[in-house]
């Protein structure tokens, strides 16, 4: 179909209170329930009542289809309370895609605010749901997020780019 796609993944529980999926549905409950549907995948189905598409998808196992899974969708949503250095963000950024996220932990490392993305200040959801809005009617955003995105990705994560880091460290170490 022709609707946008977001997807939100959690490796454990999608109940867990720090995932903030609670801050999730508030915020696409604001948008028009017809212009997105959403794509989860955690260890449980989500149960909520919600009054927009939504996708439960069984706990991906492998990277092969988690890139799938990332390539399908459209936007990528982290409405975490609390996260260090997310892997789902560093996955969606090397797939190319545009995330949204509250400006939590290590995401400001991973997310250049209207670059790559957009970092919503915690835990304002109805900003989170005008930056996805924007998103979601908005192509030219979206790939010109999606590019940079991949840049992002080839720049700060790549296994060269990670080597180079260590060796650095490593050399600026002093033994005592």
């Amino acid at each position: 179909n022709n609707k946008i796609k977001i997807f939100f993944g959690v490796f454990g529980s999608s109940n867990d209170y720090r995932k903030g999926v609670d801050l999730l549905i508030k915020s696409l409950n604001i948008l028009d329930k017809d212009s997105f549907e959403l794509v989860i995948a955690s260890k449980n189905s989500l149960k909520e009542n919600v009054s927009f598409d939504l996708i439960n998808l069984e706990y991906i196992n492998t990277e092969k289809e988690l890139s799938k899974v990332y390539n399908l969708c459209d936007i990528i949503v982290l409405a975490s309370r609390l996260d260090n250095l997310p892997n789902i963000a560093l996955e969606a950024q090397s797939c190319g895609k545009p995330i949204v996220a509250y400006n939590v932990g290590g995401i400001s490392d991973i997310i250049i605010d209207g670059f790559n993305g957009y970092l919503i200040k915690p835990f304002n959801y109805k900003n989170f749901a005008k930056k996805l809005k924007k998103l979601i009617k908005n192509k030219n955003i979206r790939l010109k997020f999606q590019q940079n995105a991949i840049k992002s990705a080839k720049k700060n994560w790549s296994e060269k780019n990670i080597v180079n880091k260590y060796k650095v460290l490593f050399k600026n170490l002093k033994v005592n």
